[in-house]
């Protein structure tokens, strides 16, 4: 079991890390405090995915500037392959360029290998161009609602503080954070809320340079933000 103590993850003579109070405190505060990006009132498999493909390393609000008419223009990867240089025209403005790339290379690939359709099964999004572990999960979190851990910078972050364990780009592939991050979750894997809620927490109040600790709905359960409380 982890306990959470401010020199890291030890067992021994701190409280152990209490996941559903961390769930329950966390959810709540999401109720009151959840993004409405136009993208999280679809389902449909190929706008979430090409959501997840915009959303890479660009601020959402930056996607959210553009995804009403991305939506209303490409609904689906047939219509990217029939009019690649109006996408182009549509997301470059943003810095978007290499994503661009990428989407017109997966609605290829879609269309000639699967007659335009989303297949929604993980091991075939695994073999799509440009599709990694996140990207697959997303999609199956988001469009079928499934449980799914989804490591991102936004959840390893919040893992890492939690528990007073470094975290790296470089590490978010790893085992370890696949671990940390999936116990924050009292059920394995987390909810599509439950993702959200982690998603929108990192976005918003546990930022990467400094974070808003006085604000965390969670922090008395964070070995960083803890500390805070008596200061």
């Amino acid at each position: 079991m982890l306990f959470v103590d401010r020199g890291g993850i030890r067992s021994g003579e701190s409280e152990p890390f209490g996941a559903r109070g961390f769930q329950r405190q966390l959810l709540t505060w999401h109720g009151h405090h959840a993004a409405d990006f136009p993208w999280r009132r679809t389902n449909d498999p190929w706008l979430v995915l090409a959501t997840e493909i915009l959303l890479r390393r660009t601020r959402a609000n930056a996607v959210a500037t553009v995804w009403e008419e991305f939506r209303a223009r490409f609904p689906s990867p047939s219509t990217v392959v029939q009019a690649p240089h109006e996408l182009r025209k549509l997301l470059w403005p943003l810095g978007l360029r290499w994503r661009v790339d990428n989407l017109v290379l997966l609605a290829r690939h879609l269309v000639d290998h699967y007659g335009g359709a989303v297949p929604l099964e993980r091991e075939a999004l695994l073999k799509l161009p440009g599709v990694g572990n996140y990207v697959a999960d997303a999609v199956r979190a988001f469009a079928l609602g499934e449980r799914a851990l989804l490591v991102d910078s936004n959840t390893a972050r919040i893992a890492s503080r939690i528990f007073g364990v470094p975290c790296t780009w470089s590490s978010l592939r790893s085992p370890r954070a696949r671990d940390l991050v999936g116990r924050l979750s009292p059920t394995a894997p987390p909810t599509p809320r439950m993702n959200l809620a982690l998603i929108d927490l990192g976005r918003t109040v546990c930022l990467p340079g400094r974070p808003i600790c006085d604000i965390c709905p969670v922090r008395c359960y964070c070995s960083q933000g803890a500390g805070k409380l008596s200061s």
